[in-house]
């Protein structure tokens, strides 16, 4: 029935782009076997095909063969299932044509780059269901893939198939829900995608961020909501999160995925929230000093320090010290020097090589030995005291204080009474005492406060340890400070007849302490270090001191 089809040749001509442009869903193809016996066997050899493509490609070759009629069916069936712009090929309407080839490859292009910040959120989703781009369907297939990958990469197939409008009302979608870097890929302007390595450190640090953060408890994902660094989608997601781990988790995810803008303000946040220990651990401590030459003669000629400079800036410095995270740079000024220590525990790496001249020595052996012809001696790098700190007054908790802040936790939670006073003893603000006062049983309480301040910098664990002690609770400090249980031996009481009370052992507890389990062996410890000794008394009461 070719010779009766008018639209034949339009099939045969337009076929590469009809070929990308329907989108041969279920519905439509269901309801074109509807049509008659024929059509029923062909849309069964159609849906075998398990691309798109190749559907698209055997339902063409099935039209081209049909009626004239069969076809003007199937052109309302695709207006009814909101494929007009399909329609309008085989009508020959120039207007609202599917997606041009141009932008139909820079989508394709540009997939791979997109994957790895675009968030199909449901800001997006509806503002482009809005512009009539995609269908209920097509957002509930969106919404049904099982990671944000699977949902990009399912949004972008179903815009390729879409009218040309579609790519300008999906980039004006990006830009109206905070995800202008990922317009920027697209068109060039605008703000750019986070940098390649801030993105790396946020993978890099991951662990450290979920043990440090402070998602909610410091109103950072307040304050980001209200500077619009997150959407109302993302605030949601974040806050939903059960523990504080999987809540800091999710905001790494969100902000690999943001853009240089909006990771800037994050840092800055950090810092606006309390948080600098952590902004900190994400970008690395600077430290500066300078560089002191020693020539043979009393005075350093400005051009020996010029060339100095120039050498040290020719090549990388301290290479040998990267693998501690140490990086650093020389600028002018009396030869100025800066180092960036990027790891946990890079800080006190720089100050073990600085205290020991190690520096001093790999500065000359790299550098200073070229000059010696000139007079160049020796090379001294000078870092103020307060500069170490600065930065070690923002140092993280280290793992040996998290691991007896956990311990701590296990075994004195339930017995551990959190007062007003003890919280005193500690620089908290308001929205942490309150985090931790509202939690319904002591046992909670006290496991929220060691919880908070293993994400405070590692200057908290000590004015925890002096809190402790300072309000009596002497047994959970001493646990913290990792000494050893003390054990003092009391002489028998006796009662007022001078005689001592037979076989009576009463065991003093510290308050705070008042498990049964833990009495009985600590006595069962005491008896048998006097056994020993070789001592047989009666104990009337034995005072213990962790």
């Amino acid at each position: 029935m070719a010779q009766n089809n008018r639209y034949a040749g339009c099939i045969r001509k337009h076929f590469e782009l009809l070929c990308r442009s329907i989108d041969p869903s279920e519905q439509l193809l269901t309801q074109l076997s509807f049509i008659n016996e024929f059509l029923q066997e062909r849309i069964a050899w159609v849906e075998e095909a398990v691309a798109d493509n190749d559907k698209n490609s055997r339902l063409l070759k099935t039209l081209r063969t049909t009626s004239t009629e069969i076809v003007d069916e199937f052109i309302r069936l695709l207006r009814s299932n909101e494929q007009q712009h399909v329609a309008n090929v085989l009508l020959g309407n120039v207007n609202d044509w599917p997606m041009s080839q141009q932008h139909f490859e820079l989508l394709r292009k540009k997939k791979d780059q997109m994957f790895r910040y675009l968030n199909p959120s449901v800001e997006l989703r509806t503002f482009l269901e809005s512009c009539k781009v995609l269908t209920r369907n097509d957002s509930d297939r969106i919404r049904c893939k099982h990671s944000n990958i699977e949902m990009s990469d399912e949004l972008l197939r179903v815009l390729e198939r879409k009218p040309d409008r579609a790519f300008n009302s999906f980039v004006e979608g990006l830009r109206r829900t905070q995800q202008a870097h990922v317009a920027f890929i697209l068109t060039g302007e605008g703000e750019e995608p986070i940098s390649d390595p801030n993105q790396e450190l946020l993978n890099q640090r991951r662990i450290e961020l979920a043990e440090n953060l402070e998602p909610i408890d410091r109103h950072l994902v307040d304050e980001l909501l209200k500077r619009k660094v997150i959407s109302d989608s993302e605030y949601q997601r974040i806050t939903s999160e059960k523990s504080i781990p999987e809540q800091s988790i999710c905001l790494v995810e969100i902000f690999k995925r943001k853009s240089q803008r909006a990771f800037d303000s994050f840092i800055q946040t950090l810092k606006d929230t309390g948080q600098e220990h952590v902004a900190k651990m994400i970008q690395g401590d600077d430290l500066s000093g300078t560089v002191e030459l020693n020539r043979n003669s009393s005075e350093v000629h400005p051009a020996l320090e010029e060339d100095v400079l120039r050498e040290m800036n020719n090549q990388e410095l301290f290479p040998t010290m990267h693998t501690d995270g140490i990086y650093s740079k020389a600028e002018k000024g009396s030869i100025k020097i800066r180092f960036s220590c990027l790891f946990p525990g890079s800080v006190t790496k720089l100050r073990k090589l600085y205290e020991s001249g190690t520096i001093d020595k790999l500065l000359y052996e790299q550098h200073g030995y070229k000059f010696a012809e000139r007079g160049l001696q020796s090379v001294k790098v000078n870092i103020p005291q307060s500069e170490f700190e600065k930065a070690e007054s923002c140092a993280l908790m280290t793992p040996e204080h998290r691991r007896l802040l956990q311990s701590a936790a296990d075994k004195f939670a339930p017995t551990l009474r959190v007062t007003q006073q003890l919280l005193s003893g500690l620089s908290l603000c308001n929205r942490r005492r309150r985090a931790i006062l509202s939690q319904p049983t002591e046992e909670e309480r006290s496991r929220r406060l060691f919880d908070i301040v293993s994400r405070r910098p590692d200057s908290a664990f000590q004015q925890l340890v002096d809190a402790l002690g300072n309000t009596g609770n002497t047994v959970v400090a001493d646990h913290l400070r990792n000494e050893p249980i003390k054990v003092s031996p009391q002489p028998p009481s006796t009662y007022p007849d001078g005689k001592g009370s037979p076989g009576s052992t009463k065991t003093k507890v510290h308050p705070g302490d008042n498990d049964d389990k833990l009495t009985r062996k600590r006595n069962d410890l005491v008896k048998r270090y006097f056994i020993m000794k070789g001592k047989i008394i009666q104990l009337k009461k034995v005072s213990l001191h962790l």
